[in-house]
């Protein structure tokens, strides 16, 4: 009988304990694909960031270059705001694959091909793969203007 008890309490406690917060999960889409999908693709830094109440942001980015269209020189994107949001932070540089959302706003988020340049916590690859995507973005995709 205790032996029972102990069981039922057991799993009793498993089921009471909430359940974990999954980070975003996706596999990463080839070069080629996220370029077909993205609205605009452009190496920016992004020069600041305001976080929004709904955990979304707002960031300014410094445009270096652009691929499908053209662009300002200066362009905000928003991001965040979702499980599978893409977070800026300032001064970081990235390529980003932008798309616009129903009221013409450009937007990201992460597992649509996205990389980072020059943030040190990630590992060299990172910085390597980034580096391919221009590679790529320069041979095979249509390079815009900056106005």
């Amino acid at each position: 009988m205790k032996n029972y008890l102990f069981r039922t309490m057991l799993v009793l406690l498993f089921v009471s304990v909430p359940t974990a917060v999954y980070a975003c999960r996706c596999s990463m889409p080839s070069t080629s694909k996220a370029y077909e999908n993205a609205f605009l693709v452009v190496r920016a830094t992004a020069v600041s960031v305001q976080n929004q109440s709904d955990d979304s942001q707002i960031a300014t980015l410094n445009v270096l270059n652009v691929w499908k269209k053209n662009t300002e020189n200066e362009i905000k994107v928003i991001g965040g705001g979702e499980e599978c949001g893409h977070y800026f932070a300032e001064s970081q540089e990235y390529i980003l694959y932008i798309y616009k959302d129903e009221q013409g706003n450009y937007t990201t988020r992460n597992c649509v091909g996205n990389k980072f340049f020059n943030n040190p916590d990630l590992p060299s690859r990172f910085i390597k793969m980034a580096k391919n995507d221009v590679i790529w973005l320069n041979k095979r995709g249509k390079k815009g203007g900056i106005k």
